[in-house]
């Protein structure tokens, strides 16, 4: 897993500004993909990194970013760990904006059934990504379009529901191709599926995980949002420098097994 890290300037956990330890501050944080590239905010939870900055985090998974968006723009969550929902949202009225960028390249890759041996291969075929309006599904268009396939009318994109459920697709013949990440690439492979294209060799500019919030919340949580920020930051350190504790949840989410509490 590769993660692109923002700059942040910070401070000693302990001496951040304006947070009292006797009244911690409380947000609630979904993540949209049961995906290794989400390692930093479950490292932040389980090093009590937010905890120790006066940060009480209520940790979800979204479902899905079009779900995951849905539930942020509607005040259920404050702040989501999440691809493209914003960018959907946003298309149908919504009031969300990206405040960082941690993985800026899209680090999919696509497994086709064994009738199908390159990218010109899959017209007239159909494709599975996880949602409408998740990143697999960005990716997997802005990566036709590059290869001069129409998404609309060469292929028909099939919403999975999950990369799991892609993999079962595509096992059972249901699609052609499956666009997936993570532990599911590993488990592709193992099944003997051929990788026809790998997102990051496309060198796209994307934002395939950030941290989203509601525009009001820059001054409505103000202090909320910059202490979690200084704590998702630090969960990207140690996400790098803490290897058996990353290890550790990478193998939980190749198990299907959600990190202790989330």
């Amino acid at each position: 897993m590769r993660i692109l890290v923002i700059t942040v300037s910070f401070v000693s956990l302990f001496t951040w500004s304006g947070i009292s330890l006797a009244q911690p501050l409380h947000l609630k944080v979904s993540y949209s993909a049961f995906d290794a590239t989400f390692l930093p905010l479950w490292v932040a939870e389980e090093k009590n990194i937010f905890k120790a900055a006066g940060l009480d985090v209520e940790i979800s998974y979204g479902r899905g970013g079009s779900s995951t968006a849905q539930s942020l723009q509607s005040k259920s969550i404050d702040v989501a760990v999440i691809g493209g929902g914003p960018i959907e949202a946003n298309l149908a009225g919504g009031d969300l904006i990206y405040i960082a960028a941690y993985v800026t390249k899209p680090v999919f890759a696509m497994f086709a059934a064994e009738n199908v041996k390159a990218i010109d291969d899959l017209k007239g075929k159909n494709i599975g990504t996880t949602s409408a309006a998740a990143v697999t599904e960005y990716a997997t268009i802005l990566a036709l379009k590059k290869n001069a396939l129409d998404p609309q009318k060469d292929v028909k994109i099939v919403y999975t529901g999950g990369m799991d459920n892609t993999l079962a697709s595509l096992s059972k013949g249901l699609i052609q191709a499956g666009v997936l990440g993570g532990p599911a690439v590993i488990a592709a492979r193992k099944a003997g599926f051929k990788e026809i294209l790998n997102f990051a060799s496309l060198d796209i500019p994307f934002i395939h995980e950030g941290v989203a919030i509601r525009k009001p919340a820059l001054q409505e949580q103000k202090e909320a949002i910059k202490t979690f920020m200084k704590g998702f930051v630090l969960g990207i350190r140690e996400t790098k420098l803490d290897k058996p504790l990353s290890k550790k949840n990478d193998r939980k989410i190749f198990k299907a097994e959600r990190p202790r509490s989330y």
